[in-house]
């Protein structure tokens, strides 16, 4: 087994609990990563999940906490295994279709690890393909959480509304840039978390849009671009008309442009 599995989940105190009942295995628990500043945080908690195998836990009644997506998506473009414990009946979709190990209970788990097993993924790494290195025109981009499609003048750009599909070996490929909504009052969704978690793994650039005016910061870690508000889709539609490659010489003017125009 390796030297450590990163445990992903809420903070409801499972974690010591697994680490009391299967004490041969070493277990990097988040809690003790560098809440310091967002850029350390996340360093740490994504780092983690792109180089260990995952232990992933849902209590029943509960879901996944926000970051715990994010993590999955990296752990799954790493190739990395991932062992899950869903309590709840109905599973986790997403954990469902990208988990090596699956369990009903945490008993169960105990069981299985307590075996020191060689964990091995049923999954190969995606590529990373950093679309920011080259002047290529940015011409794909992947869309999530949004009612309909942003109004844009750029003949030379495609976007696609995601529907989550699980066949996700050509991400990297496929997407040249990842735009995620999030509406206000409404919780994180599952699927445009996990995606970010892909993307920023993959190094495929994310665009946030959130609609509540205080965001939650580590997603703010993730993306390259923020736009905050209800004014965020007229920011995007200007963004993505006037975006053509992502090279940090064009794209840095556009967005210095859009700052520019919209703050005043």
């Amino acid at each position: 087994m390796e030297d450590e599995i990163y445990m992903i989940g809420g903070f409801t105190g499972w974690r010591k609990e697994f680490i009391e009942n299967v004490p041969n295995v070493n277990f990097d628990n988040p809690i003790n990563n560098n809440q310091s500043s967002i850029a350390r945080l996340i360093t740490d908690d994504m780092g983690a999940a792109s180089i260990k195998s995952s232990l992933a836990y849902i209590e029943k009644n509960k879901r996944l906490g926000t970051m715990s997506y994010a993590e999955l998506g990296t752990a799954r473009a790493a190739g990395k295994p991932i062992i899950s414990v869903d309590e709840n009946e109905i599973k986790d979709s997403i954990l469902e279709h990208i988990c090596s190990y699956d369990f009903q209970t945490k008993e169960d788990c105990y069981k299985f690890l307590s075996d020191n097993p060689k964990l091995i993924s049923k999954y190969n790494p995606i590529q990373k393909i950093n679309k920011t290195k080259s002047k290529e025109p940015c011409k794909n981009v992947l869309l999530c959480g949004f009612d309909r499609l942003p109004e844009i003048e750029n003949s030379n750009m495609f976007l696609t509304q995601d529907k989550m599909r699980y066949a996700i070996e050509d991400f990297s490929k496929e997407n040249d840039l990842l735009v995620v909504n999030f509406d206000k009052g409404k919780k994180h969704s599952p699927e445009g978390l996990f995606l970010m978690g892909l993307a920023y793994k993959t190094e495929i650039p994310i665009v946030l849009l959130e609609g509540n005016e205080i965001p939650y910061p580590p997603l703010v870690g993730l993306a390259r671009r923020v736009m905050v508000g209800k004014n965020r889709f007229n920011h995007l539609n200007e963004y993505l008309t006037n975006l053509k490659s992502q090279h940090i010489e064009d794209e840095s003017m556009v967005y210095y442009n859009l700052m520019k125009k919209f703050n005043k």
